[in-house]
């Protein structure tokens, strides 16, 4: 009471006849143009301190950050979070447990952040920490993520990343206990959904079958080695049927993985829906059947949630073009005739494949019918003396196949098909 009289006889605070202070805070997280005013003076400042207002996910804020006198959408960096996926409960119940737990120990809390770069959409990104005293940078909260196994680290961003070694050891103890995301099953689908997922080919020689072709320098083959798991991975999908399984749920996100029905033998295979498609009055979705690299548009009819135990297998189609030759597709002018003679040597056909080199996902190969690795009767060989293709860099050919400039400057000097007009342009469509 003696408190509440003296501010009262000096006209101290609510007693004062003077208007209150008005604090004006800018709120740029609904709006661009305000935060890219502010972008340049805050992202210059090592550190800033704020709260946060709202948990949007486990890795999305709306912080007020006092001393800019505004309020920022702010995005963690470099931590991936699954987010909600109608198709995958497992996912969405990740992305749920993340958001739940940044409410619990962010919310109305001090935080400590930096600026590393903005969004389009005006949202800021960088590195966030709990406070541990006033001002006091305590852990990075993308290590408390990671450590619950609730997402993984952005590897386009690690430069980015301070703590990086923390977050990295937090991923490692929660790979380690295949907590979250490193559960088995959530693991595979992720990978997949990304088509990062594949066995690399580590041998020089193998064999196996063309499986899918678009053109005679661009094509799909099995190894004879997945023989096994294609067989139970057809299995297991011959229990689909129009009536079995559930149906894809919207939304559909690319990257979904499921079983889809392929329009040419009724029969259901692994797919991952690549695009969305309107196509006059049918809504249609790209997928891409990763067991054979063949792609088809199928509505949502034919589209059905898969079952876990046929996602542990990685995609058994793998991408292959011919190594060290330039070859005309399907739309150049021979290019018909390459991809039939090709059709004709390997189609249907086990395939004695040797392997050069590989560059993102696709292997450079030299191919034979049948079990030996012939290389002057591969149909690398085969094209090269026909005038269908010509070596892209005759200086790089290995030593075994020296003879190949023989072929090729036979159909030069017989002016076979591509030698008509010159060669190959790769860029010619």
């Amino acid at each position: 009471m003696a408190a509440d009289t003296h501010a009262s006889t000096k006209k101290l605070g609510v007693y004062s006849n003077k208007e209150a202070n008005i604090y004006r805070f800018i709120d740029t997280s609904r709006n661009s143009k305000a935060a890219k005013a502010i972008y340049s003076s805050i992202s210059a400042k090592p550190v800033l301190y704020g709260v946060v207002e709202y948990c949007f996910s486990g890795q999305r804020f709306k912080i007020r950050v006092d001393s800019e006198n505004c309020s920022i959408a702010f995005g963690l960096i470099g931590v991936k979070i699954p987010q909600p996926d109608a198709n995958s409960p497992t996912l969405t119940n990740i992305s749920e447990l993340a958001k739940n737990y940044a409410k619990n120990v962010l919310h109305q809390r001090d935080v400590a952040l930096n600026i590393k770069y903005m969004d389009k959409r005006g949202s800021f990104l960088g590195n966030l920490w709990m406070l541990s005293g006033p001002k006091a940078k305590g852990d990075h909260f993308g290590k408390n993520i990671l450590r619950k196994g609730y997402g993984n680290i952005q590897e386009d961003n690690v430069d980015k990343i301070d703590d990086y070694e923390d977050l990295e050891e937090a991923e490692k103890i929660a790979a380690g206990e295949q907590l979250g995301v490193w559960q088995p099953d959530v693991s595979a689908r992720m990978t997949l959904a990304t088509g990062d997922d594949y066995d690399a080919i580590t041998d020089d020689i193998m064999s196996g079958t063309v499986v899918d072709m678009q053109d005679a320098s661009n094509f799909y083959i099995n190894l004879s080695k997945d023989q096994e798991k294609l067989e139970i991975i057809s299995k297991k999908l011959s229990e689909y049927d129009d009536s079995s399984h559930e149906v894809l749920s919207h939304p559909i996100k690319n990257g979904t993985i499921c079983a889809a029905k392929f329009k040419d033998d009724g029969n259901w295979y692994r797919g991952r829906v690549d695009s969305s498609i309107h196509s006059n009055d049918e809504h249609l979705y790209e997928i891409y059947f990763m067991d054979y690299g063949t792609k088809n548009d199928i509505s949502i009819d034919n589209l059905k949630k898969i079952d876990d135990d046929l996602i542990q297998y990685p995609p058994l189609a793998h991408r292959c073009t011919l190594a060290y030759l330039s070859v005309p597709k399907g739309s150049q002018t021979f290019g018909n005739n390459a991809s039939e003679m090709f059709k004709e040597h390997l189609w249907g056909k086990e395939c004695s494949i040797s392997f050069y080199d590989e560059d993102d996902y696709q292997y450079y190969v030299v191919i034979n019918s049948g079990k030996e690795a012939k290389v002057n009767e591969s149909i690398n060989a085969y094209l090269l003396n026909e005038g269908f293709a010509k070596i892209t860099n005759p200086e790089s050919l290995p030593e075994e196949l020296m003879e190949w400039k023989d072929y090729e400057q036979d159909a030069k000097d017989e002016q076979l098909n591509i030698w008509e007009i010159g060669g190959v342009d790769d860029q010619q469509d």
